[in-house]
């Protein structure tokens, strides 16, 4: 299917209410760059335990954001192929 209209999301597209899933999936992705950042820091000034501790939290945010979006893609009313609107969401 293409997008041929002016209409935003196309015609028959279920959307996904932005609240629950896609909020908490965008405040974990926030999250894991400043556990990043955190980690980044701690390596210039020679701090190991915030640097271990700023990358373990970094994978275990970024292993829960994969897990959130796959549960996501699962539920989902649409998918990447089914319109411009799966293929933009995801």
């Amino acid at each position: 299917h293409t997008f041929t209209g002016g209409v935003w999301p196309p015609k028959g597209i279920e959307v996904l209410d932005p609240f629950p899933l896609p909020l908490y999936n965008t405040i974990i992705l926030l999250l894991s760059g400043t556990t990043v950042t955190w980690a980044h820091h701690s390596l210039i000034h020679g701090d190991r335990k915030g640097l271990i501790n700023g990358l373990v939290l970094t994978v275990g945010l970024g292993m829960l954001f994969t897990m959130v979006h796959a549960y996501e893609y699962i539920h989902a009313p649409f998918g990447f192929k089914d319109s411009i609107y799966g293929a933009t969401f995801f």
